[in-house]
């Protein structure tokens, strides 16, 4: 018996019409196609991960010969335990479809210095990252806090920068350093999802301020100098490298003495990670001593931490104890 017998389909005006065509030789036959191109080496592509309405998409990988392409950190090497590298776009830690960036950079360097594990990095939306965890759908973050709205308690390695949030408006007639002492009826860009502390004067006139959500620090940026907020929320991090791709915003932005937030970025670890803290910290540590940190961090116009210095008060502390 056909299961397609004698049936039209209508498309743009036209009739298509099967006729007494078998199931198992239209089954056959894909078969056949599909294993046709296997042989052949025709690439299969692999669907994101569906994470609530968002999705989890590992980095492109292609061939790991060219110095800064991201698949670089991935290199080749059967039996390496995969670790994937939740995190989110946050200008120049990661940029979204950019050929090399800081995460690429030092994971390219963990990867070189040690055999067991093969990190690879995977975007995951800053709102989805304790889904993503709790999921299994990355293994570790990055460039992340855990004082910033964790719903499980992580693990935390050395520090990877130490940054802070700040407060800017654009230059102009009556704009100075006292535009922000009152801030009542001004509209405010700030990232959706983050978490901020806001100083003093800020923080005590929130009910009436107009914040408006984005969905990167590049973004907050963006919208104070195309004039659609009075204020913008970012970090210095994102604000320096927006300004060394734009030397002339420098001139007009007033920067606020009275800073929102200091903080540091480290990798996060959840308790079934299958690498620990100690690991992490480690093969940080290693990288940093062959050399492989450093240029990186001064690519991107970044102040490296001495990680020596923390594996010396790391080592105190233990022999306090």
């Amino acid at each position: 018996m056909s299961v397609i017998s004698s049936k039209s389909y209508r498309a743009k005006g036209q009739v298509f019409r099967w006729s007494g065509v078998d199931w198992r030789c239209l089954l056959g036959l894909c078969l056949l196609l599909t294993l046709t191109g296997m042989a052949r080496g025709e690439a299969v592509s692999k669907p994101a991960t569906l994470v609530g309405s968002s999705f989890v998409t590992p980095v492109q990988e292609v061939s790991a010969s060219k110095a800064h392409d991201r698949a670089a950190i991935r290199p080749s090497s059967a039996g390496r335990q995969l670790i994937r590298v939740g995190t989110s776009e946050r200008s120049p830690l990661y940029i979204h479809d950019s050929p090399d960036d800081v995460s690429a950079g030092i994971l390219r360097a963990m990867n070189e210095v040690q055999q067991e594990y093969r990190f690879a990095l995977y975007n995951i939306p800053v709102k989805r990252r304790g889904v993503s965890v709790r999921e299994g759908l990355v293994d570790i973050v990055m460039w992340d806090n855990p004082a910033w709205d964790w719903p499980m308690p992580m693990g935390v390695s050395l520090p990877l920068l130490r940054a802070k949030d700040i407060v800017i408006a654009r230059r102009g007639e009556g704009v100075a350093e006292h535009y922000f002492d009152s801030l009542t009826n001004k509209s405010v860009a700030m990232v959706n999802g983050y978490t901020y502390s806001f100083p003093g004067a800020l923080n005590a006139r929130q009910q009436d301020l107009n914040f408006v959500m984005v969905n990167t620090e590049e973004s907050t940026i963006k919208m104070l100098m195309a004039g659609r907020v009075d204020i913008a929320l970012t970090s210095d991090t994102a604000l320096n490298w927006f300004i060394k791709q734009n030397p002339a915003v420098e001139e007009q932005i007033v920067i606020s003495t009275d800073k929102v937030l200091d903080f540091e970025r480290l990798f996060l670890i959840p308790p079934a990670s299958p690498i620990s803290v100690d690991e992490i910290n480690n093969i940080v540590l290693a990288a940093d001593k062959q050399g492989l940190l450093s240029p990186v961090y001064e690519r991107f116009g970044l102040d490296k931490p001495d990680f020596s210095t923390w594996h010396r008060k790391k080592s105190a502390r233990h022999h306090a104890h």
